[in-house]
């Protein structure tokens, strides 16, 4: 990602900046100072991709200015500064199943996303019905629809998938064997290539690389 111009935010120019950005409205003075020196603006004049989709970027970045242009499988959207989703993150779901790109003079604050999820496991989830109905993100179209479902009882719920069935069925049993599990596994290649990116990672300090979803089983464990 090229951005025209890079600047540091300074801890005294960050409180008014996030002012706009309704996803920062509970944050106490001090926590966005603390903040200020994992920021930067981003000033852009030419267009830029801020993501590439299947990307593991450390950033999170919010729309000051300008526009940006989300791209994904089924998904093409533009958001505007001063649009609600704008005062959120813009696609901070690792590795990113979309890609973001930057129109000419967009303007944007772009954020640690280590230092804003150790802010969030720090802070103690409310439950949803208790939460202050001032909170920012209520203002959010998405989340008064899913509130609204969750008290009339309608919200749908996904189902668990087919192979998460199947396992949860097959570990019921006390004599289930890992080959079981491994077959299950093979069925979705997709799944398989997860275990193993797991399985081989630095985590494990280990030289031997998983080759199959029984290895990898092996090397991570079966938990019930």
């Amino acid at each position: 990602m090229n951005a025209d111009a890079v600047a540091a935010v300074e801890p005294g120019a960050l409180p008014a900046t996030a002012r706009a950005l309704p996803y920062f409205g509970d944050w106490r003075p001090a926590e966005l100072q603390a903040l200020a020196p994992h920021c930067q603006q981003l000033v852009v004049t030419a267009p830029t991709t801020l993501l590439q989709q299947d990307d593991d970027d450390p950033h999170t970045h919010f729309l000051l200015r300008g526009e940006v242009r989300v791209d994904g499988p089924g998904e093409k959207r533009l958001i505007r500064a001063g649009d609600i989703d704008a005062g959120f993150p813009i696609a901070n779901q690792r590795p990113s199943p979309v890609s973001v790109h930057a129109m000419p003079g967009a303007r944007l604050l772009q954020v640690s996303t280590h230092v804003l999820s150790v802010r969030q496991r720090l802070t103690p989830d409310a439950p949803w019905n208790q939460l202050d109905d001032d909170a920012p993100w209520r203002a959010h179209p998405l989340a008064q629809q899913l509130l609204q479902q969750a008290r009339d009882g309608t919200l749908p719920l996904p189902e668990m998938p087919g192979v998460a069935l199947r396992i949860r069925s097959t570990m019921a049993r006390k004599d289930f064997r890992l080959d079981e599990i491994a077959s299950i596994l093979n069925g979705n290649p997709a799944v398989v290539a997860r275990l193993l990116k797991v399985a081989n990672s630095a985590l494990f300090g280990t030289q031997t690389q998983c080759e199959s979803a029984r290895s990898a089983l092996m090397r991570l464990g079966v938990e019930k």
